[in-house]
């Protein structure tokens, strides 16, 4: 219940995509490479601000709900990291086609991804770059 509205009406839901987008690898020079070989590629992401700052906005000052979208592989070992996070579910999905579906049937309104050709494997209109989430909370979702 946001603004004192108690109606029946189900907000829209932003899903975030969490690897590369809201939890990034390190993978800049040869040294990233050979510890992210040695300690394990999953153990070494560190946060996106900017991702963060946005799902934080939707999840504090609107009335729009945030999944966390992310990989069953992965989401024992982000999870640590992910408690912290201002989300309201977690979404976990196999193949790109799980989450196409659920932007389809409904579940998922739009999925923000700062990855260009993922968002083109989701092959969805409301795969959004994060640039276009603040137009569509002025438009009202």
């Amino acid at each position: 219940m946001m603004h004192g509205n108690i109606s029946n009406h189900v907000s829209a839901t932003f899903g975030f995509m969490c690897e590369d987008f809201v939890l990034l690898y390190r993978e800049g020079g040869i040294t990233d490479r050979v510890l992210n070989f040695i300690v394990g590629k999953n153990r070494r992401v560190e946060v996106n601000k900017d991702a963060v700052s946005i799902m934080e906005h939707l999840y504090r000052n609107t009335e729009y709900t945030v999944d966390l979208i992310i990989h069953e592989d992965n989401y024992e070992d982000f999870k640590p990291i992910i408690d912290n996070l201002p989300f309201s579910r977690v979404v976990c999905y196999n193949r790109y086609s799980q989450i196409t579906a659920r932007l389809n049937v409904g579940d998922l309104t739009y999925v923000v991804d700062g990855n260009d050709e993922r968002r083109g494997l989701l092959n969805s209109e409301y795969a959004i770059h994060p640039s276009a989430v603040h137009s569509i909370i002025r438009k009202g979702g």
